[in-house]
C-alpha cells in the first residue's frame, strides 16, 4: 500500500498503485470536468478552450466542418484532396 495525497481534494489516502492520484472516483471525475486545454482550430487556426474532444472552434468553423463531414466524409480528407479550383482528386 502507498500513502498518497489526492490532487483534487488534498486528503491523504491509501493507494494500491504507486501512480494513483485520486482518493475516489468522485474526485477523479471532478478533476476531469475541470480540465480545460487549448487547441488550434483546424479550419481558421485560432486558439479555443476545449475539454479535449473538439477539433474546430465553436460557431462558423464547427458548422463548416459538419457540412463537409456530411458531404465528403471527413474534413481532414477534404483538406488533403481538395484542389484550389474546387475539384477533387480521387
Amino acid at each position: 500500500m502507498y500513502i498518497k495525497i489526492c490532487v483534487q481534494c488534498g486528503n491523504e489516502f491509501e493507494a494500491k498503485r504507486s501512480d494513483a492520484k485520486f482518493c475516489s472516483d468522485k474526485c477523479r471525475k471532478r478533476n476531469k470536468r475541470g480540465t480545460v486545454e487549448t487547441k488550434t482550430c483546424l479550419i481558421c487556426g485560432k486558439q479555443f478552450p476545449t475539454d479535449g474532444k473538439r477539433e474546430y472552434c465553436p460557431g462558423a468553423c464547427s458548422e463548416t466542418a459538419q457540412v463537409i463531414n456530411r458531404t465528403h466524409g471527413d474534413y481532414k480528407r477534404y483538406e488533403l484532396y481538395n484542389n484550389d479550383d474546387g475539384s477533387w482528386d480521387d
